[in-house]
């Protein structure tokens, strides 16, 4: 009877403990699938953040192609004036430095003709001027 009473005893226990480890088990794997269901939500957002993120950052980058791309437009168009300006300007300076010239010439002219004046020109000692004559001196 004793031994019959230890193995019911026995018995009972293993099953207290065997019920007590299907609920530890159980309460595990329901924390588990809390935990996992926690990770993917938090992933999924990061994900998503990220993917926002670099989206954006998409949307920034094609806003400065397209400025980029009418920037050099732009200078392109600037090029080509100041190419324009600069050979309108190099026509001018051309003028210019022709007309220069002519007048430089001029001035050598007219010094030529001032020169060759003052040698026809005699001075007396009275300081009155008249033309030199070869005979008169």
């Amino acid at each position: 009877q004793l031994a019959a009473n230890y193995v019911e005893g026995l018995q009972a226990a293993t099953s207290n403990s065997l019920k007590d480890l299907e609920q530890q088990e159980q309460e595990l794997r329901s924390s588990l699938n809390r935990s996992r269901d926690d990770l993917v939500r938090f992933v999924n957002g990061e994900v998503q953040q990220r993917l926002a993120s670099m989206q954006q950052v998409d949307q920034h980058a094609n806003q400065a192609a397209s400025v980029l791309g009418r920037l050099s437009a732009g200078l392109q168009e600037l090029q080509k004036s100041l190419v324009g300006i600069t050979l309108e300007s190099r026509g001018e300076v051309t003028t210019l430095e022709q007309r220069v010239a002519t007048l430089e010439q001029l001035e050598l002219s007219r010094a030529a003709d001032w020169s060759t004046e003052e040698r026809n020109v005699h001075i007396p000692h009275n300081g009155q001027t008249s033309p030199h004559k070869g005979s008169d001196a």
